[in-house]
């Protein structure tokens, strides 16, 4: 090869390199040659360019859909309604519930914060039981009792006001009893070696009062149902419910001899979400032909006031879907969901109108954080909105109880709040 023509070769590599270091970022990126720019390149990959363009769209309209939660759409409730605070409580209680005794005093059945104590390391602390009487019109705490129960794991009240609950002693031991009232004192009536003779115990029982002190009493678990007559303290079997239902099952009174089961987790199929209706007279259970839309652990239950059932979330937040169940046409609609930010273990409290007040729960996996949000969901408008600023205190399974004058009594939380305070329902 002559010298010129080295030369010129030189020349070409020197000014192709020249071309490489001048181009722009984009030309780099797009790795476009030194021989055309990008009007060439776009020319030779335009339909390349055009399916680009149209999965960046996608893409950026798919994440604006998924993050436009209910949480974000949600409106602020008018100054309809506040939270005050109230009183203190002198336990931070958790399970257990308010309760109305007359002459606008109000019965506090807490069992007091255990920190996460897992079903739980014995022997028990003593006194993690507390009762305290609570006067709407001094809005203070009047009486207080430490007993010597251990745990309550539910609690309804009876048609004489007393409170029927299951409690556990300090050997482990579930029992079934009655809290005077009036005194506070504590009558065992059963344990559940008299329902299971020959099985170890299990604690997880729910309860109803479905008419004249007879009392529904139905374990998921154990798949056991049986109804308890408070009046002569007998106990009998009750109808047995469909056997494919495994996990909480959560229960809602009917009239005067009918209650509904609303299944767990099903045994076989995850979306397979039974409902049944049991009759106590004719001793039997009807499933219905509607189903959840969504299978729920342990829903919230409530009879709205043409007597629907409303179906709100579940414990274990699996569900944010807002069903409400027709028993008389067996129809099951979506009328509503939560907001979906991961919060677990919120409290539902029924107000006098039919609504209901959403407050608190908890967010995080291995770090928890309590939360103070509070919402309203209308049932006849099937919105829910939520109430500005929340709560005064953040808590997480705490108790809530409607006093008659509309308000709701609001004490403890698991992770520590005895401070008690009222939400002012206009």
């Amino acid at each position: 090869m002559s010298d010129e023509n080295k030369n010129i070769e030189n020349k070409q590599e020197e000014n192709q390199n020249r071309q490489e270091c001048n181009k722009k970022w984009w030309e780099k990126l797009l790795g476009l040659k030194p021989t055309y720019g990008l009007k060439k390149w776009l020319e030779l990959n335009l339909t390349n360019v055009f399916y680009g363009i149209i999965c960046i769209l996608l893409f950026v309209s798919f994440t604006s859909f998924s993050l436009k939660t209910p949480e974000n759409t949600l409106n602020d409730i008018p100054e309809n309604g506040k939270f005050v605070e109230d009183c203190n409580a002198s336990k931070n209680y958790t399970s257990g519930g308010i309760f109305n005794v007359g002459n606008n005093r109000y019965l506090i059945v807490g069992c007091i914060n255990i920190l996460d104590r897992k079903y739980y390391t014995y022997p028990l602390p003593r006194k993690m039981v507390g009762l305290e009487f609570y006067d709407n019109q001094y809005k203070k705490i009047t009486k207080r009792s430490d007993n010597l129960l251990y745990f309550i794991i539910d609690a309804v009240q009876l048609n004489n006001g007393n409170i029927f609950i299951q409690t556990t002693d300090e050997t482990g031991k579930n029992y079934f009893a009655i809290i005077d009232k009036n005194t506070f004192e504590i009558n065992k009536v059963f344990s559940h070696e008299d329902l299971f003779k020959d099985q170890s115990s299990n604690i997880d029982w729910h309860f109803i009062n479905l008419s004249k002190n007879k009392i529904v009493l139905i374990n998921g678990l154990q798949h056991s149902t049986y109804i308890f007559d408070a009046d002569n303290n007998t106990l009998k079997k009750a109808p047995e419910y469909n056997k494919e239902i495994l996990d909480r099952t959560a229960i809602v009174p009917l009239d005067i001899n009918r209650y509904i089961v609303f299944e767990g987790i099903p045994r076989y199929k995850k979306e397979h979400s039974l409902i049944e209706i049991c009759d106590i007279n004719k001793n039997k259970c009807f499933t219905q032909k509607s189903k959840l839309y969504q299978s729920k652990t342990l829903p919230n239950l409530f009879k709205t006031n043409d007597n629907k059932i409303l179906i709100i979330g579940d414990k274990r937040n699996e569900s944010n879907t807002i069903e409400l169940f027709d028993p008389v046409n067996d129809t099951i609609e979506i009328i509503g969901q939560l907001p979906n930010d991961k919060v677990f273990s919120r409290s539902y409290t029924q107000l006098k109108d039919g609504n209901i007040l959403i407050t608190g729960g908890e967010k995080g996996i291995m770090v928890k954080e309590k939360v103070n949000d509070a919402y309203i969901f209308d049932v006849e408008k099937k919105e829910l909105k939520r109430i500005k600023n929340g709560m005064k205190y953040a808590r997480v399974r705490h108790l809530t109880g409607v006093l008659e004058n509309g308000d709701v009594l609001i004490c403890g939380g698991r992770l520590g709040n005895a401070r008690c305070e009222r939400y002012i329902y206009k």
